[in-house]
């Protein structure tokens, strides 16, 4: 039996792999000197990663492809200097420099990591990995958190020969898969990774524990929000188990040769039923439908016409009059419309008048 052709490509670092140690690692080597020039040791290490992956983008767009790590490197001097620091060589050394790409080197797991790759295994989900970092240090950052994944499973843009968020990324990555019965999805922290891969064919899924705000106005919708790892999983096992339940409910109407020919009202409730989500939505609307049954037993039997052009009311004093050589060409025109318009049978609003002129128009 084939397996499910289900994935989840992940991004790896700042999604998978915390930043936490990084910043930790600042703060224990520059932390007091930052100080003194009021700089925050999270917010200096968060505007060196932002630098380092817009250079990196920026080199890869314009044919120019250079590794990650090699511009995390070259731009810690200039970063500093960035935070108001006139001086950075005289802040920081390049002992500090390895010190701090050596932390970088050893980032830990984000919480929740392997429970998140347990359960969407579980409910038949294969795990990728597409990172803009290289495929030895990343690769080693899973292998380490106990998240290995199979060489075949991983995917470092460096082999890509381009940087994300450009479409070619996520469409080698897609190659890989069959289009038959595909259902493949793109987890990250960042934003601007889900909604690229989104938009070169997968489903989004976003954590927000390292961004916080999702910026919808910008980015879009994703299928999947979630505030941890193990919510995200939950969230992409749930999406498909709810798809699915639509899909059966489809079938399903289409076993009992639905129709809706002619008005036939019972097939569109059978149809409508098929589409309520919980017992609540489905109860509600049978109530609605049964008082429009007994709305429509109470209707005086002469309202119904059976095709033809008169009207037999049995009484001048009823409010319907029948139709009278007095009628002119355009009221017998609009009627006839009507009636085929609605299978022989005229709206209520149709007998709404209680008198009608001596010409017989309406």
């Amino acid at each position: 039996m084939s397996s499910p052709n289900k994935h989840v490509v992940f991004d790896v670092v700042g999604t998978c792999i915390s930043y936490e140690n990084f910043f930790e690692a600042i703060e224990s080597r520059l932390g007091p000197k930052l100080k003194t020039h009021f700089v925050n040791s999270r917010l200096l290490g968060y505007a060196w990663i932002e630098a380092s992956e817009k250079e990196y983008t920026y080199l890869s767009l314009s044919g120019k492809y250079v590794p990650f790590f090699s511009i995390l490197g070259s731009i810690f001097y200039r970063t500093l200097g960035k935070a108001g620091i006139a001086e950075p060589r005289e802040l920081a050394t390049d002992a500090d420099l390895e010190f701090l790409l050596t932390a970088f080197r050893g980032l830990k797991a984000q919480e929740g990591l392997v429970e998140c790759f347990d359960k969407l295994r579980k409910a038949g989900f294969t795990v990728w990995a597409l990172t803009a970092g290289d495929t030895k240090r990343v690769s080693g950052y899973l292998e380490a958190a106990g998240a290995s994944l199979p060489g075949e499973n991983f995917v470092s843009c460096d082999t890509i020969g381009v940087g994300k968020p450009h479409p070619d990324c996520y469409k080698y990555v897609l190659d890989k898969f069959d289009k038959e019965g595909l259902d493949v999805w793109f987890a990250a922290a960042h934003m601007w990774d889900a909604s690229a891969a989104r938009r070169c064919g997968f489903k989004g899924a976003w954590a927000s524990f390292w961004e916080k705000e999702a910026c919808l106005d910008i980015f879009g919708e994703m299928e999947v929000q979630a505030m941890d790892l193990p919510g995200l999983a939950d969230g992409i096992v749930g999406y498909a188990a709810k798809k699915k339940r639509q899909q059966e409910r489809e079938l399903l109407a289409e076993e009992k040769d639905i129709t809706t020919d002619n008005g036939n009202d019972e097939a569109s409730r059978i149809q409508q039923k098929a589409t309520f989500r919980d017992e609540d939505e489905l109860a509600t609307f049978e109530v609605q439908h049964q008082q429009e049954v007994e709305e429509d037993a109470e209707e005086p039997e002469e309202r119904r016409i059976t095709g033809t052009p008169e009207l037999d009311v049995g009484s001048s004093s009823s409010s319907i009059v029948p139709y009278s050589s007095a009628e002119n060409e355009y009221t017998l025109t609009k009627r006839l419309d009507m009636e085929e318009q609605t299978g022989g049978r005229l709206p209520k609003s149709y007998f709404k008048q209680s008198t009608r002129n001596s010409h017989g128009i309406f």
